[in-house]
């Protein structure tokens, strides 16, 4: 999805659910697929353009002033999932510029932060959940969707979209 990106008014921000204990080589992986800056993301980074942030497992994150915030493991401070409390952030720091992406995953989680950027008139997406190898968080986020697409055409209208708001 983020094979073609190069864009210099969009950063990218992974939030994932995974382990505390385990450690991710998704950042190496995503390396070999773009041509973006692809790093794990630290508390207090301020987001630059072309670059992939990868939040390090099941990190509780929010944006503040386009700084990265790590507010530690375990329960939101209202009671929300790290992927749901990060899209919510999105959609209060940028409102219609925020976008958001909800990908294969065996929870709800994604869904109320899809519904949050979208009422603030930002752009949603979501994985079809056929092309999923886990279909319940793109099935639950769908209602929240402006686009359910396969991810070579999520990834080529998020291109699109960015294009056109560059313009």
């Amino acid at each position: 999805m983020l094979g073609t990106f190069t864009l210099d008014s969009a950063a990218f921000v992974v939030v994932m659910h995974l382990p505390r204990h385990g450690r991710s080589r998704l950042a190496q992986v995503l390396g070999r697929f773009t041509l973006l800056d692809v790093d794990f993301a630290a508390s207090g980074i301020r987001m630059e353009p072309n670059h992939v942030y990868v939040v390090p497992e099941s990190e509780n994150v929010t944006i503040c002033e386009g700084r990265l915030m790590f507010e530690g493991y375990g329960p939101t401070p209202r009671g929300s999932r790290n992927i749901d409390h990060f899209l919510t952030s999105l959609a209060r720091e940028y409102g219609p510029n925020a976008i958001g992406v909800v990908l294969s995953g065996a929870s709800e989680d994604g869904t109320a932060g899809l519904a949050a950027i979208r009422e603030a008139g930002g752009s949603t997406f979501v994985q079809s959940a056929e092309t999923a190898l886990f279909a319940h968080m793109p099935q639950s986020a769908a209602p929240a969707a402006d686009f359910q697409l396969d991810p070579g055409a999520l990834g080529r209208r998020l291109m699109t979209l960015l294009v056109n708001k560059k313009s």
